[in-house]
C-alpha cells in the first residue's frame, strides 16, 4: 500500500523535511511538493542580498536534480 504525502509550500523549513525524507528513502511513500511561488526553496533569510548581487541559483536551497533523484513530484505555481 501506497502512502501518499502532500507537503504545502516550498519554504525553508519544508524543503529540510523533503532532504531528510530522500536521505530515508521510505518505501511506498509518494511525495508531492505544492509551492504557491514559481521558484523552488530558497533562501529567504538572506533574500535582501539578491539587491546588491546574489543570483536566484545562489540563493536556491535546492541542488540540481534533487527532486528527480529523490522521486518527489514538484508542482510549482500552485495553490492549495
Amino acid at each position: 500500500m501506497t502512502t501518499r504525502l502532500v507537503v504545502v509550500g516550498n519554504g525553508m523549513v519544508g524543503h529540510r523535511l523533503l532532504e531528510e525524507f530522500a536521505t530515508l528513502q521510505p518505501p511506498d511513500l509518494e511525495i508531492t511538493v505544492l509551492g504557491e511561488e514559481t521558484r523552488p526553496a530558497y533562501d529567504r533569510v538572506h533574500l535582501s542580498e539578491f539587491f546588491s548581487g546574489k543570483t536566484a541559483a545562489e540563493l536556491s536551497l535546492v541542488t540540481p536534480g534533487f527532486f528527480e533523484q529523490a522521486g518527489i513530484r514538484l508542482r510549482l505555481a500552485t495553490r492549495a
